[in-house]
């Protein structure tokens, strides 16, 4: 069985626009966006309301709409996978 599961909306604060490397919208064709950069230093993460995960850092804050039982949930199924670029 599949479990249905919310999309995760995402919302990124930098302190200064110095730290956007790229930010790719395409017209043609490609429905892809590219948003890098540099978050900085960790400073800390946690979750606000149980459900948004906060990473906090020197150049900004990076929030996902996820909860820890999202993650668990993923935990338990092997479901979580590492990406090496």
């Amino acid at each position: 069985m599949t479990v249905k599961r919310r999309p995760c909306g995402f919302s990124i604060d930098l302190v200064s626009k110095e730290y956007l490397d790229i930010v790719s919208i395409i017209d043609k064709g490609s429905k892809g966006v590219t948003i890098e950069g540099s978050l900085g230093r960790l400073l800390g993460v946690e979750f606000m309301d149980g459900s948004v995960l906060v990473v906090m850092c020197e150049n900004g804050v990076l929030r996902v709409d996820l909860s820890l039982d999202d993650i668990r949930s993923f935990q338990k199924k092997s479901e979580i996978s590492i990406h090496k670029s």
